[in-house]
């Protein structure tokens, strides 16, 4: 038994629907399923969907493509590059935060979530990595995120870590994203249009 934990901000127009969809790892590409999820008929509450409907001011990214060679994340100390060219909007009002130095910088002093979905694949047996945030390229934040294994069996080659913190931050402060190597070594590539990162101001 497993599961899975996945958040995002976006915005919806009026009478937008949001499904969840899942696709069996280990299929290839080719002939892949996907299946929708019911959850008029999940078990005891189980699986579920929330969504939160917000004005506080947000920004999200996505990790910096430079495939075909994407990062690998299994080493001592990584930082992860949210720069162009990448994907990111912000919510809720403009220029409260930009990227900079592979991070995110904020303008203003105050409260803050943080969250990051970071994505990869491996084809080495039994990988691992650890995900953290740091604040200007030398304060950790502490708690961090170790969930991202990865067999490499059966076509189980891909996996993701989630991590989200609630941190105080003063203006220009700058969060950047760093993975280190948990388990086995060898390369364990980033999916960069599939890692996210985001900042909410509370």
């Amino acid at each position: 038994m497993s599961s899975g934990y996945l958040s995002r901000y976006e915005s919806l127009n009026a009478s937008d629907t949001l499904y969840i969809v899942s696709k069996r790892d280990g299929v290839g590409d080719n002939g892949c399923f996907f299946w929708h999820l019911d959850l008029d008929n999940s078990t005891k509450y189980s699986s579920f969907i929330d969504i939160e409907k917000i004005t506080d001011p947000v920004f999200t990214c996505t990790a910096k493509d430079s495939s075909p060679d994407d990062q690998n994340l299994n080493t001592s100390y990584s930082k992860i590059s949210f720069e162009s060219p990448n994907t990111y909007n912000e919510f809720n009002g403009s220029g409260n935060f930009e990227l900079f130095e592979g991070g995110i910088r904020v303008s203003t002093a105050g409260k803050y979530i943080l969250s990051t979905n970071i994505a990869a694949i491996s084809s080495v047996n039994r990988t691992n990595i650890k995900v953290n945030f740091v604040k200007n390229t030398n304060i950790t934040f502490f708690g961090k995120g170790a969930s991202c294994y990865i067999r490499n069996s059966a076509g189980h080659n891909q996996s993701s870590i989630y991590l989200s913190r609630v941190v105080h931050l003063n203006a220009n402060d700058t969060v950047c994203v760093y993975t280190e190597d948990e388990a086995n070594s060898g390369i364990v590539r980033i999916l960069p249009r599939e890692s996210i990162f985001e900042i909410r101001k509370i």
